[in-house]
């Protein structure tokens, strides 16, 4: 009934294969007669893959995982990708905060085996929270560089005359309404509304949410800017990320965590 937790199956999966349907069976009712005990995730140890792989063949055999997800609870899923990615980077508060808000359980400190509160059962093989022994590295193709963020400069003119692009013809700026977001805080599991335009960056919605914070009846004590971590769709966003590219709507609830005071 595992999915590939162990280093014996997580040794079996090479390279080049992606983890077998035996090891997609990660979501399993389970009837307690009481509530499940919680330890605190610990960091994890490096695991024995069987075989080297290089950091692509790392994020597209977690990426297979992730997007294979099709039981259980869909906002779990995101949640518990989010703290597995967390936990593999060795931010282990944030992993074990992402688990508390979303009332995620795990018996024996590790990602291995969750429960979330109705008591289903989510099994995670070890490669998506923790790195292989033999990760080893990988030449970057000549020319190959990471796309620059080019919503920074559309987003800089103010004068309402658009942009000019290469081709010389002028790009329209759009005042689209202010969407209305629905803010979650953790820990706490406060919830409030903060409009945001969709050109906001990252770190001015953090800005939004302080002033909006500051603002309401009974103030939430020390959410300052640089105490939050925005989660969005199982992933944490950087400041200079921008609302519209990232899909931002009204439907989705942005998941936002609180670093521990310094």
């Amino acid at each position: 009934m595992g999915c590939g937790a162990s280093n014996s199956n997580a040794s079996a999966i090479s390279s080049g294969s992606r983890p077998s349907r035996a090891a997609n069976t990660t979501t399993v009712p389970v009837q307690r007669s009481g509530p499940i005990p919680h330890k605190p995730l610990v960091k994890s140890k490096n695991y024995r893959h069987g075989s080297n792989l290089t950091q692509r063949d790392l994020m597209r055999l977690r990426e297979d995982f992730w997007s294979s997800r099709v039981e259980g609870n869909v906002h779990m899923w995101q949640n518990i990708r989010s703290a597995a990615e967390a936990l593999a980077s060795d931010d282990v508060m944030l992993a074990n905060a992402i688990l508390e808000a979303s009332h995620i359980v795990s018996p024996t400190g590790s990602m291995e085996t969750l429960y979330d509160e109705r008591g289903t059962q989510y099994k995670l093989p070890i490669f998506t929270f923790s790195n292989p022994i033999e990760l080893v590295g990988e030449s970057v193709p000549e020319g190959a560089q990471a796309s620059p963020v080019v919503a920074v400069a559309l987003s800089a003119n103010t004068s309402g005359k658009g942009l000019s692009n290469k081709s010389g013809t002028a790009t329209p700026v759009v005042h689209a309404e202010p969407l209305q977001l629905k803010i979650r805080i953790n820990p706490g599991d406060i919830n409030m509304t903060v409009l945001a335009q969709a050109t906001f960056s990252i770190g001015e919605l953090k800005q939004s949410i302080t002033q909006q914070n500051m603002q309401s009846a009974v103030p939430i004590p020390d959410i300052q800017d640089d105490r939050q971590r925005i989660i969005f769709m199982g992933r944490e966003l950087q400041n200079t990320q921008r609302l519209k590219d990232v899909g931002f709507d009204e439907q989705k609830v942005v998941q936002v965590f609180l670093r521990p005071q310094k």
